[in-house]
């Protein structure tokens, strides 16, 4: 797919690794639009900037766990760009709790994880299809290796991301031909959201075939070369660490 002019949401899209990929596309010429939740500030600026690479943008406040937020959402984008070609879901939520501390794993923590990291994710699908499916689009679900290895900030959090990842696979399979559906699995990756974690992070860095983390950047060149460098791939999920989990 040819993004230049074409309309881009990446939920998520003004922090860490959404940043990144909404700056990836604005540099190739794509109309972005940004949802999130929290730090308005880096939404306006996310903004500001692509704004000057000579693109449009626009960052909308949205909580991807109320049905009726996606809905409006998807509405606005829509009405305000003309069309909507490509959805990056990169909303996320977790509680960071010890594995072995099941109690700790409270029910409010599921519901919350879940809400956002299952459900948001498919409302966002689901309400955008009659818009992609006018022009081929693409969806791209940011998952994680934590729903592949058991292994990350909570169990509630790797069990959210398996069932991304196999819900990646459901869609692929409603939604295509017209539509092409996939995920990308990051590992690690230095973002602000891992600071004081830097004793972690060289650990998962030294179990990687690379030798290094993942950064944002590279999680982008990633989701770009499944967006607009082919045609043909749906239904995977691709991990990008370096080399960790295969």
């Amino acid at each position: 797919m040819d993004v230049r002019g074409k309309t881009v949401l990446v939920t998520g899209g003004n922090t860490g690794i959404g940043r990144a990929i909404s700056m990836d596309f604005a540099s190739h010429g794509a109309n972005v639009c940004i949802g999130y939740f929290a730090y308005e500030e880096e939404a306006d600026s996310a903004v500001k900037e692509m704004k000057k690479m000579g693109v449009e943008a626009k960052a909308y406040p949205v909580d991807i766990s109320k049905e009726e937020q996606v809905i409006q959402l998807i509405h606005d984008v829509a009405k305000d760009f003309g069309s909507l070609n490509v959805l990056i879901n990169c909303a996320g939520r977790t509680h960071v709790v010890a594995h072995p501390d099941l109690y700790g794993m409270k029910s409010e923590y599921w519901d919350d994880i879940f809400g956002v990291n299952v459900k948001g994710t498919f409302f966002c699908c689901r309400e955008a299809k009659p818009y992609l499916e006018n022009d081929g689009g693409v969806i791209v679900n940011i998952t994680s290796t934590g729903g592949l290895n058991g292994l990350g900030s909570s169990i509630a959090y790797s069990a959210s991301k398996a069932a991304e990842i196999n819900m990646t696979r459901s869609l692929a399979r409603v939604f295509a031909p017209a539509v092409r559906v996939l995920g990308v699995a990051p590992g690690f990756v230095s973002t602000q959201f891992v600071a004081g974690q830097e004793a972690r992070g060289a650990k998962n860095a030294s179990e990687t075939c690379m030798k290094r983390l993942a950064e944002p950047k590279d999680i982008a060149d990633v989701v770009g070369s499944l967006v607009y460098g082919n045609d043909i791939l749906t239904g995977i999920n691709v991990v990008v660490d370096g080399g960790r989990v295969f």
